[in-house]
């Protein structure tokens, strides 16, 4: 499964894609996260024009793609901003096993420069997450939602249907 954290900067993905790295640690399965602010660093790829945006949010899908193809049974958590509903769409349809988390927030970070990008939110088959509440509850509700969807999947292979 592929859970994409998403929202605009300061909403949590990067804290809460952390927490739930540490939620899966010693399951049965392996776990990945890919960061977006890592992602940028480690491409090297400090074009944050449209192209330069979309190309870093391209490539962590595609390698998130990747590591869901070489082991379908782990988990991949890529956490970034990701503003463009039609990419999150593309990675929702390359791949039917993603889970989209929309995290939003009232409170400013103060500690966050205001995105030049409009974000767009999502409409379609995505988990709503408000993280002003805390991070146990956050995390406590996409691990609902993951478990949720893992079992429906389960239940899906086992009566024939496929994924």
């Amino acid at each position: 499964m592929i859970i994409l954290l998403t929202g605009k900067p300061g909403s949590g993905k990067t804290t809460l894609g952390r927490l739930l790295l540490a939620s899966f640690a010693g399951a049965n399965y392996p776990t990945l996260h890919i960061d977006g602010d890592a992602w940028r660093v480690m491409s090297a790829n400090k074009d944050l024009s449209q192209s330069g945006r979309e190309w870093n949010i391209r490539t962590a899908f595609a390698a998130a793609i990747a590591v869901h193809e070489v082991d379908p049974d782990g988990i991949v958590i890529v956490s970034m901003v990701a503003p463009y509903r039609a990419l999150r769409d593309a990675l929702k349809y390359a791949t039917l096993n993603v889970l989209e988390v929309h995290l939003h927030s009232s409170r400013t970070k103060a500690f966050k420069q205001p995105s030049p990008v409009v974000y767009e939110p999502p409409v379609s088959d995505f988990l709503d997450v408000d993280t002003d509440c805390s991070t146990q509850v956050c995390v406590e509700g996409i691990l609902e939602e993951v478990t949720r969807r893992m079992e429906a999947l389960e239940a899906n292979s086992t009566n024939g249907a496929g994924v």
